[in-house]
């Protein structure tokens, strides 16, 4: 890790990362942080830290007053090479990241994709602080209440020749709500898209919550309807279930929100929806708590399992008996 400090930036080149396929070396990323002063705030500066006033009492020691600092952190761009099979580099993508220079420090603004060819593709992004045309105004005030300013309102596809701007590609717009008349709990509730730059919304997808504000279910276009289960009191979602309606899942599981709140979940009515909803497809989770996934079953009913070693960190995945990826990891001296 490189610490360089400039006039007015603090730069941290932070990672560099190799990866390696079954021919050799088939592709690298380098992401570069950048701290702005701007961000910064001194929070402890003392002005005085030891006066004397009397001229006979003598002094034997110093007390150096320094600054402490705390500020953000930002991504400021990556690179990531592709090798071919000799070891040359055959294509190159370099991302741009760009802030807002507001008090919201934190809100990416742009997402700049630049690739070997010159040619870009930027993502935009816009928040509830931001009047864009055509959103709800009451939709924007509740999120702000909510506390929901880092969550993108409407985000922008467009692509670039050079610096001119030729072609918007698509644009998403995420609606928002209340759960449950609850301020202090917003989640996205509609998903729309627009191809192009001039055409309308058109609704994509519907979202219902939980009382703690877990998914619960999503609509789509083709009024399918996908259901979430969750357990370990809330922390983990155990169940994906398609093609199932609430009052079938219900009348196998109980209430679902009970379900949820157990610490340990009832791996025997997760099995009865396998069996009992046959025209259903479901997907379902286990977890070591605080540690993470230990296996999930998809509708074909196949196991992948997931193993970990003593602090934590994933070491096997097995389809079965089989072992189809391992981990090793060593520090950097090793």
């Amino acid at each position: 890790m490189v610490l360089h400090i400039w006039s007015n930036w603090w730069l941290l080149v932070n990672t560099k990362t190799l990866f390696v396929g079954r021919t050799g070396k088939c592709g690298s990323g380098h992401n570069v942080y950048c701290f702005s002063k701007a961000a910064f705030t001194d929070i402890f500066k003392p002005s005085v830290l030891y006066e004397n006033t009397s001229s006979s009492q003598q002094i034997d020691y110093e007390v150096i007053a320094y600054p402490i600092y705390v500020g953000l952190q930002h991504l400021d761009w990556t690179i990531t090479k592709r090798y071919d099979d000799s070891g040359g580099t055959f294509f190159e993508t370099a991302e741009l990241y760009t802030y807002d220079d507001r008090e919201r420090l934190f809100n990416v603004r742009e997402k700049r994709v630049y690739t070997s060819e010159g040619d870009s593709v930027a993502s935009r992004y816009y928040y509830s602080s931001d009047n864009y045309a055509g959103y709800p105004q009451l939709v924007r005030e509740a999120m702000e209440a909510g506390n929901c300013i880092t969550s993108p309102i409407v985000r922008e596809y467009v692509k670039y020749k050079g610096d001119i701007e030729y072609d918007k590609i698509y644009t998403e717009q995420i609606l928002y709500g209340k759960v449950n008349n609850d301020t202090s709990v917003v989640r996205p509730v509609s998903y729309f898209y627009r191809d192009g730059g001039n055409n309308a919304f058109e609704k994509q997808s519907d979202y219902t919550y939980y009382d703690s504000g877990k998914l619960k279910s999503k609509t789509g276009l083709d009024n399918l309807t996908t259901i979430y289960l969750w357990g370990y009191s809330y922390q983990y979602p155990v169940a994906e279930i398609k093609n199932a309606s609430w009052e079938q899942v219900e009348s196998i599981i109980g209430d679902a929100e009970a379900f949820a709140a157990a610490e340990i979940p009832d791996g025997m009515l997760l099995a009865r929806l396998r069996t009992e909803l046959p025209s259903a497809q479901v997907t379902v989770y286990t977890y070591e708590p605080l540690v993470g996934i230990t296996s999930s079953t998809d509708p074909r009913g196949h196991t992948t399992y997931y193993e970990y070693d003593d602090v934590g960190r994933l070491v096997r995945v097995k389809e079965g008996e089989k072992t189809t990826t391992l981990y090793k990891y060593h520090y950097r001296n090793e």
